[in-house]
């Protein structure tokens, strides 16, 4: 079974955007730069990682200054035997003065290529692998239907806010995402004062409440 993720993409002023699921990942790492030594040794300094994936929705506003793509397991796990239904490791990938670009896949209907590029020193890998994402947090996310730059979501927890997101400057339009949400407590998703969604204690997983 070919392993689907969620994408959510975190720009350099720390707002997160949903990209939808994507499916066929691909990471390739590569020498970039070498030297020969005279030993016949041939010591990397720098290296390259190559992603590719498709994606089932449509960029409409790409933003370059890119901190990180984070990718949340989307299937696999064992749902059926009542445990939460992805329960792999989720992968962190440092984004800073990477390219990335969007192609649409030619016959295909509403599906994306997205290739990125990210060069960078060995002693820096820029991969992070959270062990079992969903043992301890919750992906929330869900469609946003309210015109650009109108919106704003909060994810509380009592009178405290938790998290706070906003619909300007989407990459994909009409989707909303918090992620790293702690699990084990009860949340409400409130839209300007408003109370549209509510996250019981018990909830595991990725969950999915669309705002209309």
């Amino acid at each position: 079974m070919d392993m689907y993720y969620h994408l959510v993409a975190r720009d350099t002023i720390g707002n997160d955007h949903y990209l939808g699921r994507i499916s066929e990942l691909e990471l390739k790492r590569e020498p970039d730069k070498t030297v020969d030594c005279a030993d016949g040794d041939t010591m990397t300094g720098s290296e390259k990682l190559s992603l590719s994936c498709k994606m089932y929705e449509k960029v409409v506003n790409p933003i370059n200054d890119l901190q990180s793509f984070l990718l949340i397991p989307a299937s696999g796990g064992r749902a059926d035997a009542g445990q939460p239904p992805n329960t792999m490791d989720a992968i962190k990938i440092n984004m800073c003065r990477a390219e990335y670009l969007v192609e649409k896949i030619s016959g295909d209907f509403e599906v994306y290529k997205l290739s990125a590029v990210k060069k960078y020193s060995v002693a820096q890998d820029p991969v992070e692998y959270y062990a079992e994402y969903y043992h301890d947090n919750l992906f929330i996310y869900g469609i946003y239907e309210r015109e650009p730059g109108f919106g704003k979501l909060e994810l509380k927890q009592g009178d405290e806010m938790v998290k706070g997101w906003s619909n300007d400057m989407l990459i994909v339009p009409n989707y909303y995402c918090f992620v790293e949400v702690p699990m084990g407590f009860a949340y409400e998703l409130v839209d300007n004062d408003s109370i549209v969604g509510s996250i019981i204690y018990n909830m595991t997983g990725a969950i999915r409440v669309d705002i209309a």
